[in-house]
């Protein structure tokens, strides 16, 4: 049988034999060392220069800012199931900030008991505190629901809203200060933005973001 085959045809059988060998043994365990030492290697390597520049920074800290907007939106959102509809929808506002009152009436409660306020007096206090709950609300969900990309001109109207907030706060604590007089405003208005905070603190606490 061996005479059949040609002398040649077994050099050359030999010698891919040979070469399929050598690779097995030598370049193949090379190849797969590189294609891991690549795939847990960064994309970057240290020392070189990021692709992200000034401008991606600031781009990403305005993304951070929308999120955290994002967040205030949701702390107004006592109501969920209701998300589709919230934006322009002063029924939703209104359902919203009521959920945030009930939440926060007690917390209000407790230093107004030993103010001796008439019960009309009381109740401006709390439509006053209602008001500004509900503007809050309004300001916050239409920023989110605004169609502007992550931007320079998107972390403006952000700021603008922040102001717009103050504003209107200066203004309630200006109103309830005629009421009750001007320290137990402030007192109230201080209460308020301490509730906000501890709500906003949990909600970042909830994805992962760092509280001071």
């Amino acid at each position: 049988m061996d005479n059949l085959i040609p002398m040649r045809t077994k050099l050359l059988v030999i010698l891919l034999l040979l070469l399929g060998g050598v690779y097995i043994v030598l370049i193949a365990p090379k190849g797969r060392r590189r294609a891991r030492q690549a795939a847990s290697s960064p994309i970057i390597a240290a020392g070189t220069p990021s692709a992200e520049s000034s401008h991606d920074h600031a781009a990403s800290a305005a993304r951070r800012t929308v999120e955290i907007t994002q967040l205030e939106s949701e702390a107004t959102d006592e109501r969920a199931g209701e998300m589709a509809n919230r934006n322009n929808n002063p029924v939703f506002y209104q359902n919203a900030t009521a959920g945030v009152m009930r939440k926060r009436m007690p917390d209000y409660l407790a230093p107004m008991k030993d103010w001796n306020l008439s019960e009309r007096d009381e109740a401006n206090v709390f439509q006053e505190l209602h008001d500004l709950e509900y503007h809050f609300a309004e300001r916050t969900m239409q920023f989110t629901a605004n169609p502007l990309p992550v931007s320079r001109e998107r972390t403006a109207l952000y700021h603008q809203m922040q102001a717009d907030h103050k504003a209107d706060e200066a203004l309630v604590e200006a109103r309830i200060s005629a009421l009750v007089g001007s320290d137990r405003a402030r007192e109230l208005i201080q209460l308020r933005n301490d509730l906000q905070k501890r709500r906003m603190d949990e909600l970042k606490r909830s994805v992962g973001i760092k509280v001071d």
